[in-house]
Formats: C-alpha cells, structure tokens, sequence
C-alpha cells in the first residue's frame, strides 16, 4: 500500500504557547539564571574566553659587569669582563668564566697529551692512539695531577721551568646581568627597561638585571661552588605576558642543560713571537654559558572567539527552553493535557 504523501512529507514546526503554570516559569527561569551566569561571568568574566593567546618571539640585549679575583702564591689578580669574557659565538649568549688554567709560553715540543691517558709506556702505541706522531711515546705524570698519566706527543707544550696558572676566580657570582629584552604589542615595539631608564634588579617584580648567582639558584642550584669548579649551561628566558586591559608584566625561566658532571669549557689561545721563535698562551676556562631569549604570550580580541562563544550562549539559552520542555511533558500531572495543546495536527486543505 503507498503511503500517503502528506503524511510521510509532512512537516514539524513549533507552536509558542503561554502556559500559565509559575512552576514551568520557575524551572525555566531557574535555568535562564544560571546559564546565564555561566556565560557572562565564567565564559566572558573569568576565562576571557573572547580573547585568543599568540605566542610571540622577542629579542634580548645582554650586557655583564662586575669584578672578580683571584690569589696564586699570595699575589692577587684582578678580572673585569674587559680581560675575563670569552667572546661568543651565538647570538644573545654569554660565557663567564670560573675557573682559569693559563698556560704561557707554549712552544712547539714533546709532551703529555691529556686525551692519551695511560698507565705504563706499553700503553702509548700508535695501535692504541693513532693521533700519536712520535717514535717512542712516554707515558708521564701530568703537570696538574701527578697521580694522573698521559701519554706524549709533538703539540704545544708548556715549558718544563713553568707551571701552570690556576685561577679559581672569586666573587664571580656577583657579576651583574643585564638583560633588556623587546616584545612586538599592538603593532609596537614595547621594551623591559622602565621610562627612566633605570634597570629592575631581581627579586623586584618585572626585573632586567641579574646577579649571576641568582640564575643559577633559579636553575636548582642551591650552592654556587657546586658549579664553580666545572662549570654549568643555562637557558633563560624572559616570558612576557600581555593582555589588552592590563598592559604587560614579565618573568624569568632558568633551566640548567648540562649534566651535574660535565659543566662546561671552553679555550682560547694568544700567538706571539719570542727571540725569533713563535710561542702562544693558552686559556683553559671552566664557567658559566649562558643562552637568553625573550618570548611572549599575547592575549588578543578574536573575532572567530567571540562570534563562537555568542553562538555557544544561544545554544545553551535554548537548552533551558527544552529543559523546561521536558519537565512539563514527562513530570508534571497535567503533562497529557500540555502534550495535546503543543502537539496539533493539522487537516488537510
């Protein structure tokens, strides 16, 4: 049998009735209330949830100064970042040395070689160590620590008659780090450094100035004599965060990157030439390396939030229409009666 069309096409629409039942008006204006409080209060109030978070990413200025020192044999020396700073390679990075070993007046000879460690002649083979360009390798005390052995080799060798210069620098936590970063806001360039041009020394709130001590307490490091003697490697970075109301406050991460035991070294050497010979003063230096970066979180108005959480609040507006909906034609007495006056058929024309 074929279906009537009418019937099988026919077509469901509301119909707006004025029920004057206060019980149906409690329900729904019970839900009303709280939907929308949740939306004006928790949604647009307190989760802002019309504004959209842009990670954006800044630049650093970064500047050391400071003094430290040191005393070999009762004679003290003196180091500022003029004759302490090793110059660095990356960008907005910064190397501060802790611990000097100096060795002057390198010539070109036989000696130990601190990457052939051994324990007896039979050792320093080219078998073992192919790098060894020599005849007949040694194997001998190191100058710093006799109770270690390295292998010779033709290299740079420090003169028999002079010992090394071991510097173990003081006060050095002390050193001042001054790090001016710069964040893109509405279409501007906005800097860390206050209007008067004063630096904001830490623990101050929104600080650009540093005691490199500080870092490395940041970093976990209770001890600075922890690092002292090996030295360390820290991320910083300057988190900047902003919102259109509040303008920008800022904060500082440390992260310590090397392993407790292997710290940080670096070297630097210094050619010159001496009664006709050439000779050099190599600068072994355990310290402090140091990478900075700026990063901002920007909280910005979106239009595609906006126009979503509007739409989220007409969804839920309607919700308490159908709550209520349901509560008059499944739990109250009279819900047979209200179902015929909102459910109606009609004839056909």
């Amino acid at each position: 049998m074929i279906p009537d069309a009418d019937e099988f096409f026919s077509y469901h629409t509301q119909q707006e009735l004025n029920v004057l039942d206060r019980r149906l008006g409690y329900v729904f204006y019970t839900a009303f209330f709280f939907i929308f409080v949740y939306i004006v209060i928790y949604t647009f109030g307190i989760q802002k949830q019309y504004l959209v978070r842009i990670q954006k990413e800044g630049f650093m200025y970064l500047k050391a100064s400071g003094e430290a020192y040191s005393t070999i044999d009762e004679v003290n020396y003196s180091w500022d970042p003029s004759n302490l700073l090793f110059m660095s390679i990356e960008d907005q990075s910064i190397f501060i040395p802790t611990k000097l070993i100096i060795e002057r007046g390198q010539e070109i000879g036989e000696c130990q070689n601190e990457k052939l460690p051994c324990r007896k002649d039979a050792d320093c083979t080219r078998q073992k160590y192919p790098e060894i360009n020599i005849q007949e390798s040694q194997c001998l005390s190191s100058t710093l620590n006799t109770n270690k052995k390295y292998c010779t080799m033709k290299q740079w060798c420090l003169p028999k008659d002079i010992k090394p210069e071991v510097h173990i620098l003081q006060n050095v936590e002390h050193f001042n780090l001054i790090m001016d970063s710069y964040l893109q806001f509405n279409d501007e360039i906005i800097r860390s450094q206050s209007s008067d041009g004063k630096q904001i020394e830490y623990p101050h709130s929104n600080p650009t100035q540093f005691k490199l001590n500080d870092l490395i307490q940041i970093s976990g490091v209770t001890n600075f004599d922890k690092v002292r003697e090996k030295g360390a490697v820290l991320i910083t970075t300057i988190i900047w965060r902003c919102t259109e109301e509040t303008g920008c406050s800022r904060g500082i991460e440390v992260t310590r990157m090397d392993q407790s035991e292997a710290g940080f070294f670096e070297q630097k050497t210094q050619y010159y030439v001496e009664n006709g010979r050439q000779k050099r003063i190599l600068t072994k230096a355990n310290g402090i390396r140091i990478f900075t970066g700026a990063r901002g979180y920007v909280m910005e108005w979106s239009l595609i939030n906006i126009v979503l959480q509007i739409s989220s609040a007409i969804g839920l507006l309607i919700a308490s229409r159908s709550l209520t909906d349901f509560v008059m034609l499944n739990l109250f007495r009279e819900k047979n009666h209200y179902a015929n006056m909102k459910f109606f058929k009609t004839e056909k024309l």
